[in-house]
């Protein structure tokens, strides 16, 4: 049986009720964290998380939490979370090695993202690659 991305009715019957209840739960834990979390650590572990679960979900079940995945995404990428907000200039080694912690996690979970929903996804990149283009510059860090 082929899916389809916009097939909502198939991906509320993929999950039993209290999974999928279970489910949202836990993304919302995630993107809290993500949002409000100053620690570039635990932020880096929730988007882990999240991507060690779209496959494990599938795309159809993560479709409801697509619109705010991607404002996160955003977010992370434009360095306007809590634990990105407030950088001074002069970073030492240890803050330097957190910040690839994290990039390297945000990097992830839009790889997994995009695997998961395949061409549907391509709308939801136009506006993140924007913020990638900064990333390219030459005066950015080889490691990011």
């Amino acid at each position: 049986m082929r899916l389809t991305a916009g097939d909502e009715t198939v991906a509320l019957q993929m999950l039993a009720p209290h999974t999928s209840i279970m489910l949202d739960k836990v993304m919302q834990n995630f993107f809290t964290t993500i949002k409000r979390d100053d620690d570039k650590e635990t932020v880096a572990l929730a988007c882990e998380a999240i991507s060690a679960t779209i496959p494990l979900v599938g795309a159809f079940c993560m479709q409801k939490n697509m619109a705010e995945l991607m404002k996160l995404l955003a977010m992370l990428f434009d360095e306007k979370t809590e634990c990105q907000e407030g950088q001074v200039e002069e970073e030492d080694e240890d803050e330097d090695d957190h910040d690839q912690v994290l990039i390297d996690a945000v990097a992830e979970l839009l790889g997994e993202v995009s695997k998961a929903f395949k061409e549907s996804f391509a709308p939801h990149f136009e506006p993140i690659f924007a913020l990638l283009q900064k990333y390219l510059k030459p005066t950015r860090q080889s490691s990011d």
